[in-house]
């Protein structure tokens, strides 16, 4: 079983052709005009209040002073009440980025899909809409009962009335109490 889980280790022949090869694909890439960026590496640490735990390894990009400038205007903007989408069109940074950034820094951002129905200034419209379309159901209803009665099919219901199939249905549905 011991050989098993040795045998795909490199040599340490294999390392250094390994490294060999590695180094002439960066010394191709830069030839060609890529850049490669250099990042510090630290070992362990407290990154973002969290402890890595002893030995890991943690690349730092320097990100962090914009992290702190991003998450305070995202919390700036939290706490006028914008939501995820608000934010990441003002900012012009990804909401993937906004929401980590906010964990990370404690940051409340309220929801803004649902929950809150039924209040606001728009209460008002979405009420007197629902209105006019429940009278508009029930004057189809009214005037659909004769032409049922008489026998006339749907299609020519439809017709007359110029609304939809759904909308008569919905509309007999709802006012099957209405007389004609």
């Amino acid at each position: 079983m011991h050989h098993l889980t040795t045998l795909n280790l490199p040599t340490v022949q294999g390392a250094a052709i390994t490294s060999a090869w590695l180094d002439q694909a960066v010394a191709d890439f830069e030839a060609k005009g890529g850049v490669i960026k250099h990042y510090e590496i630290r070992i362990g640490g407290d990154i973002g209040g969290q402890w890595n735990g002893p030995g890991a390894i943690v690349l730092s990009t320097g990100q962090s002073a914009n992290d702190a400038a991003d998450a305070e205007r995202i919390r700036a903007l939290a706490d006028k009440g914008a939501g995820i989408t608000a934010i990441k069109y003002h900012l012009q940074i990804d909401a993937r980025r906004i929401k980590r950034l906010a964990q990370a820094y404690g940051i409340k951002i309220e929801s803004k899909r649902g929950g809150n129905r039924g209040t606001g200034p728009n209460e008002a419209n979405r009420k007197a809409t629902t209105e006019r379309g429940r009278k508009h159901r029930q004057e189809l209803a009214r005037q659909a009962m004769p032409m049922i009665a008489a026998g006339e099919s749907m299609n020519t219901i439809v017709k007359a009335l110029g609304c939809s199939k759904a909308t008569l249905a919905r509309a007999i549905e709802e006012n099957s109490h209405v007389a004609n």
